[in-house]
Formats: structure tokens, sequence, C-alpha cells
């Protein structure tokens, strides 16, 4: 990883998807996992989820970590940084929902790791940019009853390569995530009859290479 890392910045490219917080779609999600419920016919859901790490990005060698090179650059790949997720999306027939993500780098602190073998780094982070686009549909397969407490749904995330390759903005390239949705309540979710549940999401990633 190390060296896999150093040649790619040689090349002014990271495309490497480091964030790890990625909010649920939309507002039936549990912060980061999916509901197997969508938005209600021409219901229109908004968000905005901030977040913020530290050592987001760290070097290792022998199991010990590197510290980034003093007093200029920043001790961690990713020392740390400031994100922003604005959502917009809309529901169709109480079944099938269309929900756009536009992650935002706020601010980040560190630097670009050099050539293999070295601790020297090829430059600072860029700070600031947007990151690729999540476009997520969703359809249900199977609604809330009275007689059964549970709902499927399945969506699939699609990004698209709108964030730029270098400092860890963006992946260069399109990944899709297909998701399969389970979920059990106590009462219908979208009327907000329940008072208990949970969800179970089972998926893949597939990355353009």
């Amino acid at each position: 990883m190390l060296l896999t890392l150093a040649a790619l910045a040689q090349t002014g490219d990271l495309p490497i998807d480091v964030e790890r917080f990625q909010p649920a779609p939309d507002t039936y999600g549990y912060v980061v996992t999916q509901s197997a419920s969508t938005l209600g016919h021409l219901q229109i859901g908004v968000g905005l989820w901030g977040d913020h790490s530290r050592d987001s990005v760290v070097l290792l060698r022998n199991g010990q970590r590197v510290i980034g090179p003093g007093p200029d650059f920043a001790d961690g790949v990713i020392d740390q940084r400031s994100m922003a997720h604005a959502q917009l999306g809309m529901g169709f027939f109480n079944r099938v929902s269309l929900m756009v993500d536009l992650p935002i780098i706020l601010w980040q602190e560190g630097y670009e790791p050099g050539a293999p073998g070295t601790l020297y780094p090829a430059d600072d982070l860029v700070p600031s940019g947007p990151g690729d686009l999540r476009i997520t549909p969703k359809i249900v397969l199977l609604d809330y009853r009275r007689e059964m407490p549970i709902a499927l749904a399945v969506s699939g995330t699609v990004t698209a390569p709108l964030g730029s390759r270098r400092s860890f903005h963006g992946e260069g390239g399109v990944t899709a995530s297909p998701m399969l949705i389970a979920e059990i309540a106590d009462g219908d979710v979208r009327g907000g009859e329940h008072h208990v549940r949970f969800a179970i999401n089972a998926g893949a990633r597939i990355k353009e290479t």
C-alpha cells in the first residue's frame, strides 16, 4: 500500500476513496444504514450532514506510524478533514425514490506522499473542493403490512467522477454499489407508526479500473 500510494502521488493522482462516513441517502435511514422504506409519492427529501475526522490517512512502516516531515508539513497524510454532504431527492408512487448526494471537502490538511522509499512529500493537499457526486435510486420490493412487519428494498449508488483525482478528493472514475436492504419494524416507518425497528444492508462495491 505504501509503495502504491507513493507511486500514484508521483503522477499527481490519488484516486482513492478515504471517506468512511457516507450518510444514508434519504431521511428514513439510520445515519449510515439505509432503510427499506422510501420517500412517499412526490415527497421531497433534503439533508445536510457534516463530519470532521483526524488522521484519516497515515503511513505505517513495520507496524509503526511514520510521522510526516516537519515543520512545514502535517504529521499525517490527511491530518484533519472537515466534510459536508448536501442531499436532495424525491419519491415516486410510494415505492421508488431518487436521491443525489454532493460531498464537499470544506477543509483538509496534510501532504501528498512523495517517491517510493522516501519520506519527502510531493506537495500539500489541495485544501478544499467537491467530491464525487453520489446518485442513489431505491425500489421497495416488499412494503410493510399489518400482518407482516418486514420490508425489503434494493438500491444502487452510482458515483460520478466530479471530484479531482488530486489529494483524495475523488476516484477519477465511475463506481457502483448495489445493495439489498431488509428491515423489521413494529409499525409503518414512513407513516411514523413504529416504536422499534432495525435494518440490515448487504451489497458490494464495483470500481472502474
